[in-house]
Parts: C-alpha cells; structure tokens; sequence
C-alpha cells in the first residue's frame, strides 16, 4: 500500500496539499513508462483507499491529470493514460 501523507508544516497546515502528491505519483509513473498509453487507472476508489483520503484529493487529481492532458476520463468507464500525453514539465 502506497501511504502519501501530505507532511505538515510549522503553521499547521500540509506542506504539500494531497491532492498534488496523487497527481506527481501518477504523473511520474506515466513519464517512467510503468503507466502507457491507454492503460486504465485504477477507479477513484481504489486511489483513495491506496492514498489513504477521501475520494475527493483524487478527484482533483485526476482532474489536473485531464487538464494537462495527461489523461482522459470517460464517465462510467474509467480514467485512461492519454494516447499522447502532452508533456508539462
């Protein structure tokens, strides 16, 4: 099991908000090559309970992943590696 706690910083507050640190793990996965081109992610669901948060960090996770092009959501089937993920770096 992946555990990505967000650190806390000295206010109190994550150093990092969740919901970046699920987007840089996928993202880096997709860059090494372990995700390509037209693989499935696992549902929401299954990222929450492997990020241990609610469903909603992965939500905004995904949706900057979508938003960068990286990958493509399709209601009812799923998040999918992008066929040409467009690089943001």
């Amino acid at each position: 099991m992946i555990s990505m706690r967000a650190g806390v910083g000295q206010s109190g507050v994550p150093a990092t908000p969740l919901y970046k640190l699920i987007s840089e793990h996928i993202r880096a996965l997709i860059r090494a090559g372990e995700l390509k081109p037209g693989d499935q992610l696992p549902t929401q669901h299954q990222l929450a309970e492997r990020f241990e948060c609610s469903i909603q960090p992965v939500k905004w996770a995904l949706r900057e992943l979508e938003i960068e092009g990286l990958i493509a959501t399709q209601q009812g089937l799923g998040s999918f590696v992008a066929q040409h993920p467009e690089s943001s770096e």
